[in-house]
């Protein structure tokens, strides 16, 4: 409340921002992604074939 009492305040905000580097980011964060995927299908995949072995 305002020191009047009277209640409420008004604000008109605008917030903005641009990210020009977004998209590569994101294309190299995916891509280091699938790559861990795919060594950790490999890890596993030697480990299981290297067990069964025995």
């Amino acid at each position: 409340m305002n020191t009047n009492a009277a209640p409420g305040l008004a604000a008109d905000l605008d917030f903005g921002a641009t990210a020009p580097a977004l998209r590569p980011v994101a294309l190299s964060l995916l891509g280091a992604g699938a790559a861990f995927l795919i060594g950790g299908t490999v890890l596993i995949a030697g480990t299981v074939r290297a067990a069964s072995r025995n």
